[in-house]
């Protein structure tokens, strides 16, 4: 396998399909292929003139005098639906501003993947066109996966919840239906022309670029009920504030690099060597794509990558990246990100890290820091290492009883972190009913590959036991140094606190959304830090 140094940053070409024609979507001289729709107004309908044409540039509010008049909000919709693109435009604020905005920041929007009624505002993903703030992230009864800022107290003033680009250190959440992130570094201009760019791939991925400046990212774009959101037509605000708009094209694309995941997790102890990861890309486009990766963020150079070979991929074909992080580092979580191929066809991967300097238990991280690693969209409630064991419930932990199947074939267990003392750890199941206990595998105390096998994220075990029945109504189990720490809080054996697990409902991990699913952090001694052992459990439901 080729081991290969990568820059921190390079600067991407377009595109391997840049050479292919633009569409023009406005072009220059009426709204052919567009439909206004205004508040208060049948849709097609603009009898005031709030939307005119001049100079080659859609012009919202121009014969609208300056004063006290209030205007209707409204967009102007494409009469054609798009899935998979890039679409680029400019725009620039002219001056006026109207009531019931007139006092506030001038403000218009990117809409995408429409859908629904035609109406004000209509359903649909928001790239945010606003002083200060065009590119900020707006769910219009939508929902995604984006990424956070750790500390929303320390970040930037501004609107909404603070996010923060995932090469940076933002942290992955699932964001709700009709939520607002904002808050990332100023990209705009406030005088002059502003070139907005969104790359779009289907439901699974998408990007915003501001003044050629990438500003947000999103995963995972859905409907209210659930369903995929992966296509509509794309619509532009008019919001009570004079602005323009020129240049607007856009290019449909075929596919793109999909990667399997589009997070890795790495930990590292003491300058042992970490864990490496991978992650397989498959070329979904009909044209062959550049794979070439570079390195993203602060701690770019934190990083390495190595493949069989860096040759474009073909349609349909797939290749596996290698990513290590480096020996020697300083503690912390230093996060970076990786592009594969070029910033419109290709992908990119979150890669964050938890790094501790010595193996012991006065280096051990908190839960929320390990689960902040591994992409859980979970607030544990405390930064601290250790927190209450005799509250029923914590932060966002659940009270689990007891557990049943929602499907036996997507029913899975994985291992993802243990910060505890060496030595084998067995866990499994037991029968509510019974308590009979059923091993399933063992925590591995260490190997070849891992050698800090009690102490990092995603840890070695033994192959995961397939059951040929199980109980209808079960708990998780550990068998920790001072007890066997079971997910009821009054069925463990031997423990001398209230909680020796604490459950949560899982909603993401590693870059991918989750349903049915619980992450059972286990304490199996008595101090209270809950990362003895930490697992997600997938294809089950609290009873």
């Amino acid at each position: 396998m080729r081991h290969l140094i990568l820059p921190v940053l390079t600067v991407f070409s377009l595109s391997a399909q840049a050479d292919e024609a633009w569409v023009t979507l406005f072009n220059g001289k009426d709204l052919t292929g567009w439909t206004p729709i205004l508040r208060e107004h049948e849709v097609g309908e603009d009898p005031e003139g709030y939307i005119s044409i001049e100079d080659g540039t859609i012009h919202m509010y121009r014969d609208v005098p300056e004063g006290d008049a209030e205007v209707p909000f409204g967009v102007i919709m494409t009469d054609g639906s798009y899935s998979q693109f890039h679409l680029s435009f400019e725009y620039r604020w002219i001056g006026k501003r109207f009531h019931p905005r007139k006092e506030k920041l001038r403000d218009a929007g990117l809409l995408y993947h429409c859908f629904g009624t035609k109406k004000v505002w209509p359903n649909s993903i928001e790239c945010q066109v606003q002083e200060g703030d065009t590119g900020d992230l707006v769910f219009l009864s939508t929902s995604a996966l984006t990424w956070m800022h750790p500390d929303q107290q320390a970040a930037r003033e501004g609107q909404g919840k603070a996010g923060l680009l995932p090469e940076e250190g933002g942290v992955l959440r699932t964001y709700p239906k009709g939520g607002y992130i904002g808050r990332f570094p100023e990209n705009d201009k406030a005088q002059g022309w502003n070139t907005v760019e969104a790359i779009v791939h289907k439901n699974d991925y998408a990007y915003h670029k501001i003044n050629d400046i990438v500003t947000s990212r999103l995963l995972d774009m859905r409907r209210p009920n659930g369903d995929v959101l992966g296509s509509g037509p794309i619509a532009l605000q008019l919001e009570a504030a004079e602005i323009q708009y020129r240049n607007i094209k856009i290019r449909e694309l075929s596919g793109y690099l999909k990667p399997s995941q589009y997070q890795l997790s790495f930990s590292q102890v003491g300058g042992l060597k970490s864990q490496p990861q991978s992650v397989t890309l498959v070329n979904t486009s009909a044209e062959a794509l550049p794979v070439a990766p570079t390195l993203l963020g602060t701690h770019a150079d934190f990083y390495e990558v190595s493949a069989e070979s860096l040759d474009p991929l073909e349609p349909g074909e797939s290749r596996e990246f290698t990513i290590h992080l480096k020996s020697d580092l300083a503690e912390g979580t230093p996060s970076a990100g990786v592009q594969f191929g070029d910033d419109v066809t290709g992908c990119f991967v979150q890669l964050a890290a938890l790094v501790r300097s010595a193996q012991d238990e006065n280096q051990e991280p908190s839960l929320q820091s390990v689960l902040r690693s591994l992409g859980a969209s979970i607030d544990i409630g405390s930064e601290e290492l250790v927190h209450s064991t005799e509250e029923d419930q914590v932060g966002d932990s659940v009270v689990a009883r007891a557990f049943s199947r929602v499907n036996w074939e997507n029913f899975k267990i994985t291992p993802v972190a243990r910060y505890s003392q060496g030595g084998e750890l067995a866990f499994g199941i037991y029968d509510i009913s019974n308590g009979e206990q059923v091993e399933l595998a063992k925590l591995k105390a260490s190997s070849a590959q891992v050698a800090d096998a009690h102490f990092c994220l995603m840890p070695p075990s033994t192959e995961v036991k397939e059951l040929d029945s199980y109980p209808e109504k079960f708990g998780f189990y550990i068998k920790g140094s001072e007890h066997i720490a079971r997910s009821a809080a009054d069925l463990s054996e031997g423990a001398k606190l209230k909680h020796s697990a604490r459950v949560y409902r899982a909603s993401s991990f590693q870059g991918r959304r989750l349903e049915s699913a619980y992450f059972i952090a286990f304490e199996g001694t008595g101090n209270g830090d809950y990362q003895d052992a930490v697992f997600l459990v997938e294809g089950v439901m609290i009873q």
